[in-house]
Order: structure tokens, then sequence, then C-alpha cells
């Protein structure tokens, strides 16, 4: 679960992040807080949409890139984790 409050505060439950360039895999389950911002076009994940950037407190991963997809009605954040071709996608809809 990923709550994005107003004013820019996250909070996390088991939600993917990136790891830290020497550990293995693509991503770690991340629990805790953090802060959020959205994001225009990101170059970094070679995409044009736009998108939430989660940076975490603590230890626990990286910074995530989120692409914004869904509808206004079902909005969804997704992120794909490894390789273009066979990474694993994660989504994340709102209930």
């Amino acid at each position: 679960m990923l709550r994005l409050a107003p004013g820019g505060q996250a909070e996390l439950t088991r939600v993917p992040a990136h790891n830290d360039v020497d550990e293995d895999g693509d991503f770690s389950l991340c629990d805790g807080t953090g802060t959020w911002t959205r994001e225009e076009g990101n170059d970094f994940q070679n995409t044009d949409r736009d998108g939430v950037l989660v940076h975490l407190d603590d230890e626990c991963g990286q910074e995530t890139y989120w692409t914004i997809g869904g509808t206004e009605l079902k909005p969804e954040l997704f992120v794909l984790f490894g390789d273009p071709d066979t990474g694993e996608l994660r989504i994340l809809t709102q209930p």
C-alpha cells in the first residue's frame, strides 16, 4: 500500500522500491515513510509520461519513479523493475 498525502508525505507498506546498486535483485519491498513529488515526464526512465517520484526516509531501496496511468475514475501507478523486455511490472491501484 502506498499513501500519498497532501504536502508531499508518503507512507509505504510492502511497496516495491529500486534496490541500491550493490544489492542483488531489482527491487525490495519496503515499509516506512518518505516523500513524494509529481514529475513531468522523466528522461531517466525513458518516458514522456508524468509520474510520481517516491523517496524513502530509511535505508530500504532508492527513490522510485512511478508512472501515472489508468483513467480519471480508476487511476494507477506502475513501474517496471529489471530488463525492459523481461522485467517485472508492478501496478498500484486505488481500492
